[in-house]
């Protein structure tokens, strides 16, 4: 593994931007206050300058706060009670426990990295009482957070060309999530959203030759006093105070990858 220690002639800035990017963390409680929309705006503007094929900018975005927020709650409970996107709530937990086993098209060892971290919530979670089962379907809603960017994209084939799209789209995320730590914010990457594939189109009139490809959740990270789960609210009321909360900070542990250097 690179050994990651600071070497002499590293700029102020440089190493403001290097603890930003190790410091930024995946939040999935906020407190319940309204995201300026001058915050969006910066947020947004930073998205624009990621990298893109030829600078095609494959990105649009839609931003929820308010009441259209609360709207887009109420239909993802319907579209859950449905139940044409999500089999069966238990047996959809269940496949998602660190000891369960699930389909994917994931290799073994990405699989095993993401059990290990879905482990680590879950002693987080057991903590304060709670189940990992108990708060799963809060990713269909963003966490509960004041503000949601949808990221928007043209339907593009897996080939080459369609790569770089995503590869582009992800970059622009990144941008936002970046950003959004160096202001204060919390957020968090949303790829479950996917599941309600079509619908989501219907919800936003978003033209059938697009599509929604992630969920970005904004908010002041903390307690949300939104009734997210009432096991976590009992939990955090009688154990803890808000400052002492810290669950959603679980350390990042990078990978022991191999690297090969060419002409070094």
């Amino acid at each position: 593994m690179i050994q990651r220690k600071a070497f002499d002639g590293i700029s102020e800035d440089a190493a403001k931007v290097i603890s930003n990017i190790k410091s930024r963390w995946s939040c999935r409680i906020f407190k319940d206050e309204p995201v300026p929309k001058q915050v969006i705006e910066v947020l947004i503007d930073a998205a624009n300058y990621a990298p893109s094929p030829k600078n095609c900018q494959p990105w649009e975005f839609i931003v929820l706060s308010g009441e259209p927020l609360h709207q887009f709650h109420e239909s993802i409970d319907q579209w859950i009670k449905e139940k044409e996107d999500i089999k069966s709530q238990k047996d959809e937990l269940k496949k998602l426990l660190p000891d369960g086993e699930y389909y994917t098209t994931l290799p073994r060892e990405l699989l095993k990295r993401q059990k290990h971290f879905l482990q680590k919530v879950s002693e987080q979670l057991e903590k304060f009482g709670v189940k990992l089962k108990d708060v799963y379907k809060n990713t269909f809603y963003c966490h509960y957070a004041p503000a949601v960017i949808l990221v928007i994209s043209d339907s593009v084939k897996r080939d080459r060309h369609g790569l770089e799209v995503h590869q582009a789209l992800a970059a622009a995320i990144q941008n936002i999530l970046l950003v959004s730590h160096a202001l204060g914010y919390g957020s968090c990457w949303i790829g479950d959203i996917l599941r309600f594939g079509k619908k989501l189109n219907t919800h936003f009139a978003i033209s059938e030759m697009k599509e929604v490809v992630a969920g970005i959740a904004i908010g002041r990270p903390g307690i949300s006093v939104t009734d997210v789960s009432d096991k976590i609210k009992e939990a955090v009321d009688d154990n803890i105070s808000e400052t002492d909360f810290t669950m959603e900070r679980i350390p990042k542990e990078p990978v022991d990858t191999k690297v090969k250097f060419f002409g070094f």
